[in-house]
């Protein structure tokens, strides 16, 4: 019988060993990004609900439009206002281009849902603006 060599078995066993540690070294890092990515996840999973609780409550909606109509500078450009179920419509009367621009800057930056929006011209200096909010 053949006798089998030490120097093989020393050899094969730090082959081994040293595979070892390069494979839990890939794993570790493995793990890390996938930590990484559950992180990331997990925020924009916030970031979403927090939006979607913002853009879903109608009364919330109504309470930000009306805040905006009752402005001093726009309060008195309103003309009329309707709430028919899920939609809110409000006629201005002729404004002044500064104060559409104001009103419009304002509406674009504010967290509504503008269903339809009528802008027509009523002289050089006055605008007409209708707008109906989804709610």
């Amino acid at each position: 019988m053949n006798k089998i060599n030490i120097v093989y078995i020393f050899g094969a066993a730090l082959f081994l060993a040293l595979l070892m540690v390069v494979q839990s070294g890939r794993t570790e890092r493995a793990i890390s990004d996938a930590v990484k990515a559950n992180a990331e996840t997990a925020r924009l999973g916030k970031e979403i609900r927090t939006m979607q609780q913002q853009w879903d409550d109608t009364k919330q909606i109504q309470r930000r439009i009306d805040a905006i109509l009752t402005q001093g500078e726009f309060k008195a450009y309103v003309d009329r206002k309707n709430k028919n179920g899920r939609t809110y419509q409000v006629q201005f009367t002729p404004l002044p281009a500064q104060t559409f621009d104001r009103l419009t800057a304002k509406l674009f930056n504010t967290p509504v849902t503008i269903s339809k929006m009528t802008v027509s011209r009523s002289s050089d200096q006055n605008v007409s603006l209708s707008v109906e909010f989804a709610l």
